[in-house]
């Protein structure tokens, strides 16, 4: 009963703090005030150095824990005590949206955190099953814990951009492509005291250059503010390792990708905005485990060419050769085994028959 009450109370505050503010998407926050768990973030003035928290796949381990990455529950004292302006999750908070998961994730991270909270949604935040509806989106809730799916806001000289991945996968449209390229052509301008420019989003939609409108649409609006502002891209749909990182060459953007995965390696960025304009990520162990330097985490290709594929596209099965065939098939070592079988059956008949 206790749980319920608690659940109850958990939704109707992060539905509070969504009507108050007139959330909707396509907005910036201000007052910026988090739509997850109503903390505000507190004033920096022009020239003062800062810092953010941000990791993705917050749930871990793709198992069957109800709860967020143990890794990540037992370090909330450092995270309240740590001074961060904020927490940015990177998606994938919770394996699937019910009341159980979601009520898991409100009262062990969201009520215990002091920072405030923000989100890049991933697909597990929309669904509502991870597997009877595994494509499933329901928007409405989403929106009524976390606000809108996409946004901006300012802190200092930097202009933070959160996006939706998941309305259409890899892809940026309509209204959404409409908002980024706004915030990238009219309000990246140093004349408006901005130096730097964070994007958030859950896919790694610049690790995709097969997939998805990145290249065609959405690079070239980059390629365009990097002339003007600092660029840094953190997502966290990332399987196989705990961050990586690369440069655009020739241009001042850099890609980040971070996800826990409730193992010894599980890490987080601590991401420093200096007076001057200069970035500085840190990767910070949550295991105890003393975290790599960040340059032993540069790779130019992100992920093998089978996880960078985003899972709804469905590509050919490889021919392997017929021989492969034949060994690797069940039946072709039964065919053996009986073969072997009638063989030996065979022989003993006829060392009988000899003996008579």
């Amino acid at each position: 009963m206790v749980a319920k009450i608690s659940l109850i109370f958990s939704l109707l505050l992060g539905l509070s703090v969504t009507l108050q503010a007139g959330y909707g998407s396509g907005v910036e926050l201000d007052p910026l005030i988090s739509p997850v768990n109503g903390r505000e973030v507190k004033p920096v003035a022009t020239g003062e150095t800062f810092f953010f928290l941000a990791a993705g796949h917050i749930f871990g381990a793709p198992g069957n824990s109800a709860y967020p990455s143990p890794n990540l529950l037992v370090r909330m004292d450092e995270l309240n005590q740590s001074g961060a302006a904020f927490f940015m999750s990177l998606g994938d908070n919770y394996r699937q949206m019910d009341s159980l998961h979601m009520g898991n994730f409100k009262t062990s991270f969201v009520q215990r955190l002091q920072l405030p909270l923000f989100n890049s949604l991933g697909n597990h935040d929309l669904m509502p099953h991870r597997f009877n509806d595994y494509w499933g989106k329901d928007y409405e809730a989403y929106t009524s814990v976390f606000g809108p799916p996409w946004y901006r806001f300012r802190v200092g000289e930097s202009l933070f951009l959160i996006l939706d991945t998941e309305e259409e996968v890899w892809k940026v449209t309509d209204d959404q492509l409409k908002f980024f390229r706004k915030t990238l052509d009219v309000e990246c301008d140093p004349a408006k005291g901005i130096r730097n420019l964070f994007i958030f989003s859950h896919k790694m939609l610049w690790n995709n250059p097969e997939y998805g409108n990145f290249r065609s649409t959405l690079f070239p609006i980059l390629k365009n503010a990097a002339q003007r502002v600092k660029i840094n891209w953190f997502s966290g749909d990332l399987p196989a390792h705990p961050m990586v990182w690369r440069r655009e060459p020739g241009l001042d953007i850099t890609y980040y990708a971070i996800a826990l995965a409730d193992d010894e390696n599980d890490l987080m960025a601590r991401v420093w905005v200096e007076g001057n304009g200069n970035v500085r990520v840190e990767p910070v162990s949550l295991t105890g485990k003393p975290a790599p330097p960040l340059d032993s985490l540069y790779s130019e290709d992100i992920l093998p060419e089978e996880w960078a594929r985003p899972v709804d596209v469905v590509l050919p099965p490889k021919e392997k050769p017929i021989l492969h065939q034949i060994l690797s098939h069940n039946y072709f070592w039964k065919g053996v085994m009986a073969g072997a079988g009638i063989m030996l059956i065979l022989l003993l008949l006829i060392l009988w028959i000899r003996r008579r």
